[in-house]
């Protein structure tokens, strides 16, 4: 740091190492997610599609392989982002199949044989697969070239995911096909069929309904952007700072007690979004326990066990912990102010990332179709963030780092 010609004088004030508590909780939930999602996505598939719901099944096992395959042989490290990102391919390349289904499905329903009906299906869905593939790939790299850190981990996964997905989805599952039909095995593909093939909805028609509510929904999703975001109460501590406050303990057991009941204990006592982990002092204080709790202001103050200033009654927090955990006994011993500049910095990038999508974006729909067309898709996808994330923030949710 000295080297870099900082106008500052650097000294050493503390020294501390940091369990990998967050990390594991974060490799259990995302693990979870991806488990739950398989799991649902799996059932959903074979019900829906039979034997083509099988075989998109086993293509997107091994989407998952090659992506964690690519991913160690590059030496990417996964990032919570990076678990969503993977999440994220799972659905991709189902959807990459149902679109090839669907299109079996109508070539069947138009008379064709199962041999001409595979053969149709895939040529009709290569173009669309190939279009919002590689818009996805295109955000996907302007992410990772602009972005930085937990974004650039999700870039990585999304990307490898979307080059799998598109082997798996148009090679492999129609290698399955065609050997069944060369082996003769193949006499016919059923599929559930909850929406009628002749159907017919006059989507024109309820547009004025459709505008109304539109707009209702994107006016509240804007307010409880500005007041969440610009009051600070939907942003984590990454954005918008904190206050840091570490424990030592003595534990009849001899460990301190799991990080999801002290997050679970501080969260009913109205502590809400803190952040859990164990730390360990190289010097003479051994483990210890760190909590981080937002905090609405980011000023520089030095803060003494009744934390003035910064809204937090400490008192209160040890004597939870030491109330609600039985046969621990806790003692405060430091208290930090924790800045949301490194969350700022994040923030100007990921907005400026996603600026440069979207012109991408742009460029690409246009250069294939029309320039109208490319406005309306971004337009979309800026009225479907919007809402979305209106409805994220009202459901008590925070954006987090």
């Amino acid at each position: 740091i000295e080297s870099g010609n900082l106008p500052v004088t650097i000294a050493i004030d503390s020294e501390f190492g940091t369990d990998p508590t967050l990390g594991r909780a974060s490799i259990d939930s995302g693990v979870m997610a991806a488990t739950v999602g398989l799991a649902l996505v799996l059932l959903f598939m074979i019900w829906y599609y039979r034997l083509a719901g099988v075989v998109a099944i086993a293509a997107l096992a091994v989407n998952v392989l090659l992506i964690m395959g690519t991913l160690t042989l590059t030496g990417a490290t996964i990032t919570l982002p990076g678990i969503a990102g993977i999440v994220l391919t799972i659905g991709m390349a189902v959807d990459a199949n149902v679109l090839i289904f669907e299109r079996i499905r109508e070539e069947l329903l138009n008379g064709k044989t199962i041999g001409n009906a595979v053969k149709s299906g895939y040529n009709r869905a290569f173009v669309t697969i190939l279009d919002s593939n590689l818009t996805t790939l295109l955000t996907a790299l302007i992410l990772y070239r602009f972005g930085s850190g937990p974004i650039r981990g999700f870039a990585v996964t999304l990307s490898c995911g979307i080059v799998a997905s598109m082997f798996t989805a148009l090679f492999m599952t129609r290698c399955v096909f065609d050997w069944r039909l060369y082996l003769g095995k193949l006499k016919k593909l059923t599929m559930v069929a909850w929406v009628k093939q002749d159907i017919n909805i006059d989507f024109l028609g309820m547009k004025k309904h459709a505008i109304v509510l539109s707009a209702v929904l994107m006016g509240i999703g804007l307010i409880a952007g500005c007041v969440g975001c610009f009051g600070g109460k939907a942003l984590s501590i990454d954005f918008a700072g904190g206050t840091e406050v570490t424990y030592s303990y003595t534990a009849e057991s001899g460990t301190g007690p799991d990080t999801g009941v002290v997050e679970k204990l501080l969260k009913g006592k109205g502590f809400e979004n803190c952040r859990i982990g164990y730390k360990y002092s190289v010097t003479s204080q051994g483990r210890l326990l760190e909590i981080v709790l937002p905090e609405r202001s980011t000023d520089e103050v030095a803060l003494d066990s009744d934390a003035e200033g910064t809204g937090l009654d400490l008192d209160k927090i040890t004597s939870v912990l030491n109330e609600g955990i039985e046969g621990t006994e806790f003692r405060l011993v430091q208290t930090n102010s924790v800045g949301g500049l490194v969350g700022a910095q994040f923030k100007k990038q990921a907005v400026a990332a996603a600026f440069l999508a979207a012109i991408g974006i742009i460029i690409y729909i246009s250069f294939r179709f029309e320039l109208a067309y490319a406005i309306a898709s971004v337009a979309a996808l800026i009225h479907d963030v919007v809402i979305a994330g209106g409805l994220f923030i009202l459901c008590g949710f925070i954006f987090g780092g």
